[in-house]
């Protein structure tokens, strides 16, 4: 299947790549490459974040696709001062209110745009949207994603926009630092 992709590729006559896109085939002529722009869907409603924290307070969305996970979120694991919108997670997990599960069919990017910071893991969509609406991206990295080095290395070196997080460090909830 690999080879099949890297023929179907090969035989463009142009192909358009975005930030983050991983490396072309070694075969693939380079003087067909239009490089394309940053690409992210819009911010539609500006003025949530007054309805998630009271002033002074920071927002942090937490993310990670249903992302199965064997421990339970902690207090602990939010710096003072700091509430969590989670995507998708099972409100009976929440320790307190301050940590917030969003419904299934709440529209994400106006979550980043409200929100001061995003943990999860780093896919277009969340790098896309993070870098769109300037808010800093935690990625947990992971061996599994193979767009995931190209996106960290153009979020964290060429943009500043975000650090990664050890999963040891996320798992075991040291998130303030």
């Amino acid at each position: 299947m690999v080879d099949r992709c890297a023929e179907d590729v090969s035989s463009c006559d142009y192909i358009i790549r975005y930030p983050g896109a991983t490396p072309l085939p070694p075969q693939f002529d380079a003087r067909k490459i239009i490089q394309g722009p940053l690409i992210s869907r819009p911010v539609r409603n500006r003025h949530l974040r007054g309805n998630f924290v009271k002033d002074g307070e920071k927002l942090l969305l937490l993310g990670f696709g249903g992302h199965a996970v064997n421990w339970k979120l902690q207090d602990s694991f939010l710096p003072d001062g700091w509430r969590c919108l989670v995507l998708r997670a099972d409100p009976a997990l929440m320790p307190s209110d301050r940590f917030l599960v969003m419904p299934d069919n709440v529209y994400v990017p106006d979550l980043i745009f409200a929100c001061d910071a995003v943990l999860g893991k780093i896919g277009y969509g969340f790098f896309s949207e993070c870098l769109t609406c300037h808010t800093p991206l935690m990625n947990v990295p992971s061996t599994s994603r193979p767009e995931e080095k190209d996106l960290e290395e153009i979020l964290i070196s060429d943009y500043s926009a975000g650090v990664a997080i050890p999963l040891e460090e996320y798992e075991a909830g040291n998130w303030a630092p």
